[in-house]
């Protein structure tokens, strides 16, 4: 399907940085359809790891970006089980055409697909957060997909970029009062950030300041 197609579930969330769901509008009415039946199924999920994060690439680009990270897997899956939870749950590392590692793929059993969602995004990060610390190299989620059925409607995870490019034709300067420099700071590492733990905790800190910058 065309990936023009794809939109986002909630459009008003469609912030640079913030993370959401995107799908076409057949797989949206799909997965309303399992949240009204409300019965365990299995879905397939699959995320796209890299060594290199961006939020440059527009929405169509996202979904097609090709990802690598510096795991060499030798051209061949590997797979790894863990506990989410205390749930088993066996992943597959998989390769990309030069040999590293450029995926993770799991099922995860649950009655809705947020739901499942949240439990393979659990796995994923139980499993990054191992990689990163053993082997001292960064990995991101560059986005998930979903699998509503074996027709090919998903739901895919990705973090927002601007759609509009800055286009700057003058010279100039700027000047920033000093009770605002902590502000952009904080929006900076926000917006920079691929964490959407870490994006919170900025805004937050940034919403808890709002008084005394008034002031």
């Amino acid at each position: 399907m065309p990936l023009e197609d794809f939109i986002a579930d909630h459009e008003e969330s469609c912030k640079p940085g913030n993370t959401d769901i995107v799908a076409t509008r057949s797989s949206i009415e799909v997965a309303r359809q399992i949240q009204s039946e409300r019965i365990q199924r299995t879905f397939f999920a699959r995320a796209f790891v890299s060594s290199e994060y961006s939020i440059t690439d527009s929405r169509v680009g996202v979904l097609q970006r090709s990802t690598s990270t510096w795991i060499n897997l030798s051209g061949k899956e590997r797979s790894w089980q863990l506990y989410v939870r205390q749930i088993p749950f066996c992943i597959r590392l998989e390769p990309g055409t030069d040999g590293f590692l450029q995926s993770i793929s799991g099922y995860a059993k649950a009655d809705l697909p947020t739901a499942a969602m949240d439990l393979f995004k659990s796995a994923i990060t139980l499993v990054t957060d191992r990689l990163v610390c053993l082997h001292e190299i960064p990995l991101y989620i560059q986005r998930i997909e979903l699998h509503l059925d074996d027709a090919g409607h998903k739901l895919i995870e990705i973090t927002f970029s601007p759609e509009a490019k800055l286009s700057i034709d003058h010279d100039g300067g700027v000047a920033i009062p000093v009770f605002f420099h902590s502000y952009w700071s904080l929006e900076r590492e926000a917006i920079c950030s691929p964490s959407s733990l870490y994006r919170f905790m900025c805004r937050w800190r940034a919403f808890e300041s709002i008084i005394r910058t008034r002031r």
